[in-house]
């Protein structure tokens, strides 16, 4: 028998059509954990203000082990009391130059080791990894102190050293979150950054399948650019548990910043 197509089930059809893909693209993420990357000294900075004023639970804030161990640095003086902080570290040499006094308040150490001409402002100069063999020794290293003092491990690789997929498998075995950020994909569009996303996301999930993942951005230049950057955030919302934001003191990123609260959480 065939089937009977009446005008009542090709309207059906066609909003399946319509709707399916605008929920499968239109995923929340009014509740999705974000993580600030702030490029700017903390203690010097608005978003300790910034982050007790929009924090949510699970949010978090990272502070560079640059300014974590100067002088007479407390993450206590702060004065964060919502959402998390996290210590970038580069090298496992952050956990022998610290001591508990510096670190009161730190819950999760973000390792993204240095490895461009012009690395994040997070680095602080350090070396680079010349080699993936010495990339993966650090890697062990810092999981293992991060592990002694039960903090949480993020990870992730400036793009040079992303490009080797075992740097990728190294870095994210016993990691509790790989971050992604690549600024040059991102200006790619949607598309682009997907697929390289993927690439990463295959390769860290086939050593560790349960990880977390954050997709990165960094703050636009003005409102458009800022929409550009949570439309791609919308278009790749299947692939991440959280989002991180590299933002600076400027004006222009501290509205950036904003904004991309407001269109993701309707924040004020």
């Amino acid at each position: 028998m065939k089937n009977q197509h009446t005008p009542l089930t090709f309207f059906l059809l066609g909003i399946l059509v319509i709707v399916v893909p605008r929920l499968a693209a239109g995923k929340s993420l009014q509740n999705v954990p974000i993580t600030l990357y702030p490029e700017v000294n903390l203690y010097d900075s608005g978003y300790p203000a910034f982050v007790n004023s929009h924090a949510r639970s699970g949010d978090a804030v990272v502070l560079s082990s640059t300014d974590a161990f100067k002088g007479e640095s407390r993450t206590s003086r702060l004065g964060i009391v919502r959402g998390e902080v996290w210590l970038h570290v580069p090298t496992d040499m952050n956990f022998d130059q610290a001591n508990e006094r510096h670190l009161e308040d730190v819950s999760g150490v973000v390792f993204i080791p240095f490895d461009e001409a012009k690395p994040l402002r997070l680095h602080g100069g350090l070396p680079a990894f010349n080699s993936s063999r010495a990339l993966s020794i650090e890697a062990r290293r810092v999981t293992r102190s991060a592990q002694a003092k039960k903090y949480k491990l993020i990870v992730g690789l400036e793009p040079k050293a992303a490009r080797s997929l075992g740097n990728v498998a190294d870095i994210t075995r016993e990691a509790e979150v790989l971050t992604i950020y690549d600024p040059k994909k991102l200006r790619q569009g949607a598309v682009a950054y997907r697929e390289y996303a993927q690439r990463l996301i295959r390769a860290a999930r086939d050593v560790n399948p349960g990880i977390q993942v954050e997709l990165a951005i960094s703050t636009g230049a003005d409102e458009r650019a800022t929409q550009n950057l949570v439309n791609v955030l919308q278009s790749t919302a299947d692939l991440f548990d959280r989002i991180g934001i590299y933002c600076d003191e400027t004006p222009e990123s501290r509205a950036s910043v904003a904004l991309i609260y407001h269109l993701l959480r309707g924040d004020a």
